[in-house]
């Protein structure tokens, strides 16, 4: 991505964010386009689903991927490199954990990690920003507001933070499918042949191992691992 006045959309994910869920790690995505560009990636999705056999309104997610839809998965892993579209995974380490020692809460801990997550993009260009998060819970309008104001103040430009359903967004749900396949080999998971397979694919197209670390300025693809023993 090159600095630029235009204006980007992104859109957020997370998985394994919970304190004691017993996953090791969290994982948090975020896809970007440019926001002119929203619509038609939408549809592009749309007919993805429609040309094998789902109907739009029915949700891509890490945790449907199967034998009988691994090609419609694979395609739409394809619009990344096709289109105009560039994505942030980090994983965090919730082994290494002390919340006591830095007086923070998980929470504050899991806007921490969103905050390194999404102050990548405002390193790289200086823009304006409309941010999407998968709604999870009744307080997260406040705080993303909070996590508005805090990149706003260092970045000088504009965040507009919203939290939506992810059905109402398709890229929210093209970005669950990859913090998914990060947090399942992460995992050390084996379960699935289909889950697998895909993450083969999306190490192979990018050529990248999805849960070791990128160069800083990768194209298409970002992987950060958070570890707070270092």
């Amino acid at each position: 991505m090159r600095e630029t006045d235009m204006k980007y959309s992104i859109f957020c994910d997370e998985s394994r964010h919970l304190e004691n869920d017993r996953h090791k790690a969290m994982v948090l995505g975020a896809i970007v386009c440019r926001t002119q560009n929203e619509n038609h990636i939408n549809n592009l999705l749309k007919g993805i689903k429609e040309k094998n056999g789902v109907t739009p309104n029915i949700e891509l997610k890490w945790t449907k991927v199967s034998p009988s839809k691994l090609k419609m998965y694979k395609e739409a892993i394809d619009l990344i490199l096709n289109e105009d579209l560039y994505v942030r995974v980090l994983i965090a380490d919730k082994e290494a954990l002390n919340h006591e020692a830095f007086e923070q809460t998980h929470d504050d801990w899991y806007y921490k990690m969103y905050y390194t997550l999404i102050n990548y993009f405002g390193t790289i260009y200086t823009t304006d920003y409309r941010i999407f998060f998968d709604i999870k819970d009744t307080h997260s309008n406040i705080k993303t507001k909070r996590l508005s104001n805090i990149l706003e103040n260092k970045h000088f430009s504009t965040y507009d933070i919203k939290a939506v359903r992810s059905h109402e967004k398709q890229l929210i749900q093209l970005i669950d499918v990859l913090i998914g396949a990060a947090g399942y080999k992460y995992q050390n998971l084996k379960g699935s042949k289909a889950k697998l397979d895909l993450i083969d694919y999306i190490e192979s197209k990018f050529s990248i191992d999805i849960t070791s670390p990128t160069a800083f300025r990768s194209d298409k693809v970002n992987i950060f691992i958070w570890d707070g023993k270092k």
